[in-house]
């Protein structure tokens, strides 16, 4: 080892060297004197400046590129918004589900092109196939709120999809079914979910939280839903966390991210706050001479799977032209 050479402690140490080494090479190429408490300092304020990237579902890099991590067995496919895909360690703490298929990766690694504008307009046709809206605009905004959902860690905020209706039955858990089926990682449709969910897998998994039945989340139900509602009010927004304790007996907490997309269905109003940060979709009950197709998720899988694989290449393809 001479003194051009750059080389970690860790690698030095694990390549047989010695502190006495590192002592006789700090006299001769150091004018000052230094001890090994200095060098272990240096090397401790080095490891701390080191960038560790964040292994989540869907994450954003400081050069801007989109990443997905989809787990592979032990594995971690991170398939990035330049046109590459790599192989990553699983510590563990990283992403527990992913609807990016194997098969659309290799679609991915061949350049096979989306067309992204096609892809928003085979959505759009097919919400309009199975529910009835009250509006022309609102499979619209659905279709583009859903493609979002594939690149969400791209923006600074993004509101939330408010679902209602003044009547039962008028197709608020069905329109919740097929966004269960088409946006980024979605959850299962929860009727009360608990805050240490809506944390925990926005922290690791950054999917869409589908909730049905939120007739507690009014401006009557601050008290009794504080944490809950806490949340939701500030994970619209990138870069929300909530710190936690996650070891009492160390004392040790950890700030948890709690931005991701989330479906919001029920009859009652939101709170003003959470009203605030959403996009309010009123439905009607189909009307008598109205036909619509009954929903088959079984018999469209195939339709489904092959539509969320293109939402997620025409995002990571076009990942680079929107943030510019």
């Amino acid at each position: 080892m001479n003194a051009n050479e750059h080389l970690r402690l860790d690698q030095f140490f694990s390549r047989g060297g010695t502190v006495a080494q590192i002592e006789r090479l700090v006299e001769e190429v150091c004018p000052a004197p230094m001890t090994i408490d200095d060098l272990s300092l240096d090397w401790a304020l080095d490891k701390a400046e080191r960038h560790v990237e964040r292994r989540a579902a869907q994450y954003v890099r400081r050069d801007g590129c989109l990443v997905y991590a989809v787990p592979l067995a032990d594995r971690l496919a991170l398939v990035r918004s330049d046109g590459t895909v790599r192989l990553g360690s699983n510590d563990g703490q990283a992403a527990t589900r992913a609807t990016l298929s194997p098969k659309a990766i290799r679609r991915y690694r061949r350049d096979e092109r989306v067309d992204l504008a096609e892809v928003i307009i085979r959505v759009r046709e097919l919400l309009v196939r199975h529910v009835q809206f009250s509006e022309s605009w609102q499979p619209d905004l659905i279709a583009l709120w859903i493609t979002g959902t594939f690149m969400h860690s791209l923006f600074a905020v993004f509101g939330y999809l408010h679902i209602t209706s003044v009547a039962k039955r008028c197709g608020k858990t069905l329109l919740l079914d097929l966004l269960g089926h088409l946006c980024f990682n979605a959850t299962r449709s929860a009727t009360d979910p608990s805050p240490g969910f809506v944390f925990r897998d926005a922290e690791r998994n950054c999917g869409t939280q589908l909730f049905d039945e939120v007739e507690n989340l009014t401006d009557r139900d601050r008290r009794s839903h504080a944490p809950l509602m806490a949340m939701l009010n500030a994970g619209f927004r990138r870069g929300a966390r909530v710190p936690r304790i996650v070891d009492a007996k160390t004392n040790s907490f950890h700030e948890f991210n709690v931005y991701a997309p989330r479906v919001l269905a029920g009859i009652n109003r939101l709170s003003t706050t959470l009203a605030d940060r959403s996009f309010k979709i009123g439905l009607i009950r189909k009307r008598g001479d109205k036909r619509l197709e009954r929903f088959s998720p079984k018999q469209q899988g195939n339709e489904l799977n092959r539509l969320r694989d293109d939402l997620h290449l025409a995002a990571l393809q076009h990942a680079n032209d929107i943030t510019c």
